[in-house]
């Protein structure tokens, strides 16, 4: 648990290090989810790493003009 805060430290530096990666910045927040057993964020992540497979409610495209 006592990384915790230095995953935090290191993923705030890596968002705005233009030589990271999105995809090493979405890894090291699944390790963090992991750490803090935040199931929402897992899904978050697992979702925009491998994409979204359920898509309903989100392209809502009823609501548009």
């Amino acid at each position: 648990m006592s990384d915790i805060p230095n995953i935090i430290k290191q993923t705030q530096s890596d968002i705005i290090n233009s030589q990271i990666s999105l995809e090493t910045i979405f890894l090291k927040a699944k390790v963090l989810a992991h750490y803090l057993n935040n199931h929402e964020l897992k899904k978050w992540v697992k979702n925009e790493l491998d994409g979204y497979l359920n898509l309903d409610g989100y392209l809502n495209t009823d609501e548009l003009p």
